[in-house]
C-alpha cells in the first residue's frame, strides 16, 4: 500500500528491522533504471506485493522487480521513448487487484500486473484523459497529478494539480475509466476525482 498504511504514515509492524540489528544490514540488490537526465529525481514509494516491486523511473516509465533479487520482470514506457522535456515529479504507483494504476500528466492508466500490457476496458484503450469531460476543449488544459491516489471500495481517489481558472470538482461515475456528469459540483479548488477501478 502506497505510504505503508491506509493513513500513509510509512510505518510497518515488521518487526525483522529492530534497533538492535538495523546496523548489520546490508545491500541485498541494487537496481538502475538508466533513466537519470539534467535535473531528473526519483521520488517514487516503492510498492512490494506478492513479492515484487512496483515503481516509476524519472522518465515515469512504470516497472516491476523480484523483490528478492532485483531482477526486472517488464517496464511499461506511457511515452515510447520520447524523453521527457521537464522534470517530472512523481510519488508512484497504485496496485490493486490484477492492475497497476498510474498517470503520466494528463493520463491515467491501468497496466496488467502480470504483463505491462495496458487494460484495454479500462477508459479508451486502457487510458483516461484527465482533462476530459471539464465542459471545455482539451487542447491546451493542464490536468497533472503526482500522488498515486488511494482505492475505496471499487474507486480510485487522485487529487490533481489544475489551472486556478477551472471552477469545477467532477466525482465520476463508477463506470470503469469514466467520469459521470451526474456528479459535477462547482468548487473554487480546483479537480477532484474518483474513477472506478474495478477488480
Amino acid at each position: 500500500m502506497y505510504g505503508g498504511n491506509t493513513e500513509h504514515t510509512h510505518f510497518t509492524t515488521l518487526a525483522h528491522i529492530t534497533p538492535a540489528n538495523v546496523s548489520k544490514l546490508k545491500v541485498a540488490w541494487t537496481y538502475q533504471t538508466h533513466d537519470e537526465f539534467p535535473g531528473s529525481e526519483m521520488q517514487a514509494n516503492p510498492i512490494v506485493l506478492d513479492g515484487v516491486l512496483y515503481a516509476t523511473t524519472p522518465k515515469l516509465h512504470v516497472f516491476a522487480l523480484d523483490a528478492a533479487t532485483g531482477r526486472e520482470l517488464w517496464r511499461f514506457d506511457p511515452n515510447n521513448g520520447v524523453a521527457p522535456l521537464s522534470r517530472i515529479r512523481h510519488r508512484g504507483v497504485v496496485v490493486t487487484g490484477d492492475r497497476v494504476i498510474f498517470n503520466y500528466r494528463n493520463r491515467l492508466y491501468a497496466l496488467d500486473r502480470a504483463t505491462d500490457k495496458p487494460i484495454l476496458s479500462f477508459g479508451t484503450n486502457g487510458w483516461v484523459d484527465l482533462r476530459a469531460g471539464l465542459g471545455r476543449p482539451i487542447e491546451g488544459l493542464s490536468v497533472s497529478a503526482s500522488p498515486p491516489g488511494v482505492v475505496f471500495e471499487d474507486l480510485l481517489i487522485i487529487g490533481s494539480s489544475v489551472p486556478e481558472a477551472l471552477p469545477r470538482m467532477r466525482l465520476p461515475h463508477r463506470e470503469a475509466g469514466k467520469f459521470g456528469a451526474d456528479c459535477d459540483r462547482k468548487s473554487r479548488h480546483g479537480d477532484g476525482r474518483r474513477t472506478e477501478v474495478r477488480r
